[in-house]
């Protein structure tokens, strides 16, 4: 009985703390995206747009990585959301279309806030 009330409690602690270090590894993740997000909206607003496609390609290029492991964590709709905007936002980069990129990046830091927010233990996650 001793043996059984140990690996219950020991179970249980390792699920539970693995399940709060991946949603943790899920926001530490989305939020590093959001802050390179930041940099190439500046590249945007001070229309260097030659810096900015060059920032949004490596940002793709390692979300595509990334979105991999994260689709074991994440309902696939999310990031299946962060890579349409992210190609919303190279064609308009692309096109040197400064107010379509600004919209465009609007809508990927929408979905980087969903994945980020998701699974915060928040009230409005929980109820």
């Amino acid at each position: 009985m001793k043996r059984a009330l140990i690996l219950i409690l020991t179970l249980s602690l390792l699920t539970f703390g693995g399940g709060m270090w991946l949603d943790r590894l899920q926001q530490k993740t989305a939020m590093t995206y959001l802050d390179q997000l930041t940099a190439i909206r500046q590249l945007i607003m001070a229309d260097d747009m030659e810096a900015a496609i060059s920032g949004q390609t490596e940002l793709h290029t390692a979300w595509q990585r990334d979105a991999h492991w994260l689709n074991a964590l994440l309902d696939h709709h999310h990031t299946r959301d962060v890579e349409a905007a992210l190609r919303r936002l190279s064609t308009a980069l692309q096109e040197k279309e400064r107010l379509q990129s600004l919209l465009a990046m609007d809508e990927v830091i929408d979905a980087f806030e969903e994945v980020a927010q998701r699974d915060m233990a928040a009230w409005e996650n929980i109820m």
